[in-house]
């Protein structure tokens, strides 16, 4: 993590949360549409949220994986 220049996931301990919060949040989860609906309208995690939780930058240069001897369309079919 530290030589990929994640190291700021490190701190980040293990969802253990209120089940019961958790089971509520699944229910609510709309995969079709990626949302969650709630009460009050439908909300989503946005990447910015992500950053905020995990202090991860979300700027700069993309991390890629160069695999140069297969085939992209196979490896997406057998992922």
């Amino acid at each position: 993590l530290v030589d990929a220049g994640l190291s700021s996931v490190l701190p980040l301990a293990p969802l253990t949360g209120d089940p019961g919060l958790i089971t509520a949040l699944v229910e609510r989860w709309r995969p079709e549409t990626s949302t969650f609906h709630m009460p009050f309208g439908e909300v989503t995690i946005t990447l910015e949220d992500v950053a905020t939780l995990t202090g991860l930058a979300i700027d700069g240069d993309a991390v890629i994986v160069d695999i140069p001897d297969e085939d992209w369309s196979a490896m997406c079919l057998r992922l």
